[in-house]
């Protein structure tokens, strides 16, 4: 539907859709071609949305195993965030963002100050939506950095956020590929609130999240066991 779309493929929010649905179908190739009709700000609303274009060419060549075009791609990233960071130095986002840029380009020690810097400010703004995003970005900035624990521990407390993510986001999007695999027993009390708290409905068209009493299961969760985000062996 989106390729016979008539001029869709010089749409922003059609590549961004493009991007995402080869993101998460693990097409490479397709997602490559989507990458340059991104927005160059604000490309992907539902993921992060004040990364822009170059971010995610970075991720894209990140996943291709292309480091030389990944690290030129999130360099580009990195300049145009200095530069907002300059007009707001105690932006919680605008430091998680750079604090993801820096994990893309291997900079651990910078990428994880920049993502607890980002912790500490969120807390004194008292807004949910900051405060999931900035546990999801810190989240994957751990994941990316090696640091498994500190990751599983803010997906802990994301849950606990209403409509801070979606289950498909975290069964399909390769961001969160360094933890699949992870034994950690933390890991699977992880899994185990997220089956009391979160329910898939069936609507086909969109991933949508409800808030559950524990031990309440949908029939379409009775009947398609869900997989997890991670190995739990």
């Amino acid at each position: 539907m989106l390729t016979n779309e008539p001029g869709s493929e010089k749409d922003p929010f059609v590549a961004s859709q493009r991007y995402t649905l080869a993101l998460y179908d693990r097409d490479w190739d397709a997602a490559e071609r989507a990458a340059p009709v991104l927005s160059q700000k604000h490309s992907l609303q539902w993921s992060f949305p004040e990364l822009g274009r170059d971010f995610w060419v970075g991720v894209i060549a990140r996943l291709k195993g292309d480091e030389t075009s990944a690290r030129a791609a999130f360099m580009r990233a990195r300049a145009q965030q200095e530069e907002e960071i300059r007009g707001h130095p105690e932006d919680a986002v605008l430091l998680a963002d750079l604090g993801l840029i820096d994990a893309g380009l291997g900079r651990r020690e910078e990428a994880l100050n920049e993502g607890r810097r980002a912790m500490e400010l969120f807390s004194s703004v008292k807004n949910l939506y900051t405060e999931a995003y900035v546990r999801k970005s810190f989240a994957i900035i751990c994941a990316w950095t090696g640091e498994r624990e500190l990751a599983l521990g803010q997906l802990e407390a994301l849950i606990k956020i209403p409509g801070s993510y979606t289950y498909g986001n975290f069964r399909l999007s390769p961001m969160w590929d360094p933890l699949r695999g992870d034994p950690l027993r933390k890991n699977r009390r992880l899994l185990s609130a997220e089956r009391n708290t979160l329910q898939i409905t069936p609507d086909f068209s969109k991933w949508r999240c409800a808030r559950l009493r524990p031990g309440v299961t949908s029939g379409l969760a009775r009947s398609h066991p869900r997989q997890t985000l991670v190995s739990a062996n």
